[in-house]
């Protein structure tokens, strides 16, 4: 359990930062995990602590999410995703 602490400060702070400011709270958490653990765990680490948060807030604010121009830059993701892949 206590391996896990530093990364829950850590994410607290950020996440003060992200809310405070509106920006820069993935890059402090990025840098700053750096200092507990390699680059090699935390690329991983960082990719699920964002995706994570940003799914959540997503979720949460689903109903004030504009679907005319949801829909549209969906699908406009997931085709640029698979040209990428070629």
């Amino acid at each position: 359990m206590q391996e896990f602490f530093p990364y829950v400060i850590i994410s607290f702070f950020t996440s003060i930062i992200s809310a405070t400011i509106g920006m820069a709270g993935g890059t402090a958490l990025l840098s700053l995990m750096l200092f507990v653990q390699p680059v090699s765990t935390v690329i991983p680490l960082h990719a699920a602590a964002q995706f994570i948060s940003n799914a959540s807030r997503s979720w949460l604010l689903r109903n004030h999410v504009a679907k005319s121009l949801f829909y549209p830059f969906a699908l406009g993701s997931v085709i640029g995703n698979l040209i990428s892949l070629y």
